[in-house]
């Protein structure tokens, strides 16, 4: 379910360190895409249908947001190394369990810390990219590092739906487990030492009360109440696409390899256009382009409710549809630094990050309480396209071009 997009740092291939976070950042995504192009089948199947499915990330996305509020704390107590090594762990153990899961209630248990573990995975490599990083070069590699993250989101899918196909939904676990397994052999061989110079931890533990206060200091700057919210519709389709495309593709009568296929195929869009709308952003801005992307989502989603009876049509505008997606995924954090102060960046990340977790709690929400009174797939597409065409409009109240 969720996606590496706590950071956008490439990870510079010259430095040793730095190096082994991007071997890490590929296997755990490949490992994460597997597991999410699947595990909405596995959930529909126990669960009965696509509204309990969402109901479910809702109650994910929830814990996911209350530890992502309080992780700066974690830090805290814990090195970055406990806290890659007992996340990487965690994850083997978590997911091989989940063969032995016999109720929803059981595969519930075992996947809520999973994807704490994820979160937690996602953000301590985002910091020892930082750490890592030659001198004066982090900000010269923005943009680059979701070369290495789509490319896993490319190859798990495939992965997941093979596997599906050949052995079983029930058979992603030892996949994802094993992929997880070797995400954290991977860390112990090449290990960074607690006591290096590079992973002393730059937190300082914050109150309820500082922390509260700074969500109040967020949202009183207009320019990153903004961000926020081009930010949550861009998450609002992400977790859309990742439930219930699998769960259309399905009940479209294709099977689990086509799942991988699709899924792996709607990433092209954005391994190929992200670098192109940055480069185009460096001129105009970035507003033009983010609400063009948005609207390019509204178009393509709305052709999945009327050409709803052409299959093949659907899944191919389940593709095109990240056209627009890779416009605004790449600009985001670009406008997010375009509206922060220099000295508010680094306490006002998390809480920008928020807006992703938020989106993952709302939209399937809205989705199942729209499928509980119109148990309709293609009515559900028109319902997201006319959100889509609300998050373009609003795009256009943002700054051209940002002037600091």
């Amino acid at each position: 379910m969720l996606r590496i997009s706590l950071t956008n740092i490439k990870i510079p291939h010259r430095h040793v360190g730095a190096k082994l976070f991007a071997h890490l950042a590929f296997i755990l995504t490949t490992s994460n895409a597997a597991f999410g192009a699947i595990f909405p089948i596995i959930l529909e199947k126990k669960l009965g249908g696509p509204t309990f499915v969402g109901m479910y990330y809702v109650i994910i996305s929830l814990v996911c947001i209350i530890v992502s509020l309080l992780s700066a704390n974690i830090f805290v107590r814990f090195s970055k190394i406990t806290v890659a090594r007992v996340s990487f762990l965690m994850l083997v153990c978590l997911i091989f369990a989940m063969n032995f899961a016999e109720s929803i209630w059981n595969l519930g248990f075992l996947d809520m810390p999973r994807a704490v573990c994820i979160m937690l995975s996602n953000i301590v490599l985002a910091l020892f990219v930082r750490d890592f990083s030659a001198r004066n070069k982090l900000a010269e590699s923005e943009g680059h590092y979701f070369f290495y993250s789509s490319l896993g989101w490319m190859i798990g899918p495939l992965l997941g739906g093979f596997v599906a196909a050949q052995f079983g939904t029930e058979a992603i676990f030892n996949l994802v487990s094993s992929l997880s397994l070797v995400c954290w052999i991977y860390f112990e061989i090449h290990g960074v030492k607690n006591n290096h110079p590079d992973v002393n931890s730059q937190f300082k533990s914050e109150s309820f009360g500082s922390l509260i206060r700074n969500i109040v200091a967020y949202f009183k700057v207009k320019g990153l109440r903004k961000v926020f919210w081009v930010s949550f519709g861009f998450n609002f389709w992400a977790a859309i696409r990742g439930i219930y495309i699998p769960l259309a593709i399905v009940q479209m009568g294709f099977g689990e390899r086509a799942v991988g296929i699709l899924m792996a195929l709607s990433m092209l869009p954005c391994v190929l256009l992200e670098q192109y709308a940055v480069t185009l952003a460096k001129h105009e801005g970035v507003r033009k382009y983010i609400s063009i992307g948005f609207w390019y989502l509204a178009c393509f989603i709305s052709l999945f409710y009327f050409l709803s009876s052409y299959h093949n049509w659907v899944l191919l505008f389940f593709v095109l549809a990240n056209i627009g997606a890779s416009f605004i995924e790449s600009l985001k954090v670009i406008y997010f630094f375009e509206v922060v102060q220099k000295v508010d960046s680094e306490r006002f990340w998390g809480i920008y990050n928020v807006a992703e977790y938020a989106a993952y709690l709302v939209a399937p929400f809205l989705v199942s309480i729209f499928l509980s009174f119109i148990p309709s797939m293609p009515k559900m597409w028109a319902a997201v396209a006319l959100c889509m065409v609300g998050f373009s409009v609003y795009s256009l109240t943002i700054e051209k071009k940002v002037k600091k």
